[in-house]
């Protein structure tokens, strides 16, 4: 009974994990630090789920080469768990600093606590550090179990402090919806685990990793959803994600629109092709999104269609506004001076702001920044 319980629980384990990590490898760039990552985690756990399921099977058999089989499983039981830990704070990291790159001395730093566990974890097959296995071919644990404990949950305590101070410091509602998912991931390994610990023959902690993975695979499913594949901004369905979110409010709202063009888009792709059109498309992205920094991270950017994009918040007054639109031209122009493109990048910028209750009240702001920006491209502008 307890060898078809062990295969079915890590079975299942082993199935989920395939199965999300499919559709989560189909949403997220093929040479990501990230997805390499995730990769790494997903394979540790199934590893994981496989050793743990040859433990329980093997556990009191007295056949040649049991003895072997379950003191290695047991073994690479604890490693994969700290690797998992130590993989997931990378992740984490990687994930708050978007961009940046983990130089060697970081990788270091971070994996030191990893080396020193598995240096001493090693000396279990001469002293039983972690655990002995007597002579009834069963486990019993060793006093070096607490050093596992203390290096394992100090990576995923690590993670999630690292994970709520960011939470706390973001202003942005739409950045804080991307950062909960890994506060939410030591929760259900926490559990499973406490769960392992005082019920001697329950296994349960490959259990709280799957259902974090699958958390986090499913939360990527949804971010994918809304986000523009192309610049990595909110997408059209985002911008009504997030207009929903702010009439949620339940009161009169103030907001302002920005819809911006780049000028001369079709002539770009006609004389130039669509891989410098692409490229025109990002460049601008990374300027509205730099520009928006240097007024308020509290504004919200997306690709609302073709080669237009929206910028939507509650700029204070005209001077902002007209701060934030200064500093889009001035970064345009910059990028045309330093011949990143092989055309000068220009765009359009429209505005108008007001006070919305309704979805209703919302579109007809949409349609005067609309209005307004093409009379800036058309260079009419009636006041």
């Amino acid at each position: 009974m307890n060898v078809i319980y062990y295969v079915e629980v890590n079975l299942i384990c082993i199935v989920l994990l395939l199965l999300f990590g499919n559709l989560f490898f189909r949403s997220i760039e093929q040479q990501s630090s990230v997805r390499i990552i995730m990769d790494c985690i997903m394979i540790a756990t199934v590893l994981f789920c496989i050793c743990d399921m040859l433990a329980g099977i093997f556990r009191g058999r007295m056949f040649y080469g049991a003895r072997t089989i379950i003191i290695i499983s047991n073994w690479l039981f604890y490693e994969l768990l700290v690797v998992i830990g130590c993989l997931w704070f990378f992740c984490v990291w990687l994930k708050l600093h978007p961009g940046a790159a983990l130089s060697r001395g970081k990788i270091v730093l971070f994996s030191l606590p990893l080396l020193i566990y598995t240096l001493a974890a090693l000396t279990n097959f001469y002293n039983g550090f972690l655990f002995t296995i007597n002579e009834q071919n069963l486990y019993v644990r060793g006093q070096g179990i607490i050093f596992h404990w203390i290096v394992t949950w100090g990576y995923l305590l690590a993670s999630t402090v690292k994970t709520v101070h960011a939470f706390v410091e973001e202003e942005s509602k739409m950045k804080k919806n991307e950062i909960r998912p890994l506060m939410y991931f030591i929760i259900a390994p926490t559990a499973a685990s406490v769960v392992q610990m005082l019920f001697y023959g329950v296994t349960s902690t490959q259990v709280g990793i799957t259902l974090s993975i699958v958390m986090i695979c499913i939360s990527n499913q949804n971010a994918q959803i809304l986000t523009d594949p192309l610049t990595k901004l909110n997408n059209r369905r985002g911008l009504d994600s997030y207009l929903d979110s702010y009439l949620g409010r339940g009161v009169e709202q103030h907001l302002t629109f920005l819809m911006i063009d780049i000028n001369g888009f079709k002539k770009v792709n006609d004389t130039y092709g669509h891989v410098v059109g692409d490229r025109a498309l990002v460049e601008v992205s990374r300027v509205l999104k730099e520009s928006c920094r240097e007024v308020t991270s509290r504004l919200f950017i997306c690709r609302y269609g073709g080669d237009e994009f929206v910028i939507a918040g509650d700029l204070e007054n005209d001077e902002s506004i007209m701060k934030l639109k200064n500093s889009i031209y001035r970064s345009c122009e910059q990028v045309s001076e330093q011949g990143k493109l092989p055309c000068p990048l220009t765009v359009s910028i429209g505005y108008a702001s007001g006070n919305c209750r309704s979805n209703s009240e919302v579109e007809h702001l949409l349609s005067r920044a609309d209005a307004s920006m093409y009379r800036e491209k058309t260079g009419v502008w009636n006041k």
